[in-house]
């Protein structure tokens, strides 16, 4: 499995203090919730695309890259769940972990593309995917 980011995506999103922070409560956890961040996309998008992606579209780093962000703020702080209070730093991440769920699941389900060059062969060909068919072919020998 390829991981989808990697700590400089994460300082996009987060200071480097927060990281250090985060691994010094937890030794280990920022590359665990990379790893888990990863499989789970892998996971979403498996019945659309070829996987692993390699090397992956800036798209999906970007959503690795925010929901493990997320998620390691959440192991610091329990801010990150309370939208509510005044003077959140995290409700701005917050923000965008809820849009790469959401751009994830139209990932999924075919609603949003990955970009051409996911979809480019070695040979520099482009592979085509046609969607579920709508009817199958017991409904023609049915039908006529």
């Amino acid at each position: 499995m390829a991981a989808y980011c990697d700590m400089s995506d994460l300082r996009d999103y987060l200071l480097g203090d927060y990281l250090t922070a985060a691994e010094n409560l937890n030794p280990g956890g920022v590359a665990r919730q990379i790893a888990a961040v990863s499989a789970e996309i892998d996971d979403a998008l498996a019945p659309v695309c070829r996987l692993p992606l390699s090397p992956a579209p800036a798209t999906v780093r970007h959503v690795a890259a925010v929901i493990a962000a997320y998620r390691i703020v959440g192991e610091v702080t329990t801010l990150v769940t309370e939208e509510g209070q005044t003077k959140n730093e995290w409700i701005p991440l917050q923000g965008q972990y809820k849009r790469a769920l959401t751009l994830l699941a139209a990932m999924r389900k075919g609603e949003k593309g990955l970009g051409l060059d996911d979809f480019l062969t070695d040979q520099g060909g482009v592979i085509v995917k046609a969607g579920r068919p709508l009817f199958g072919d017991r409904f023609w020998r049915e039908k006529y």
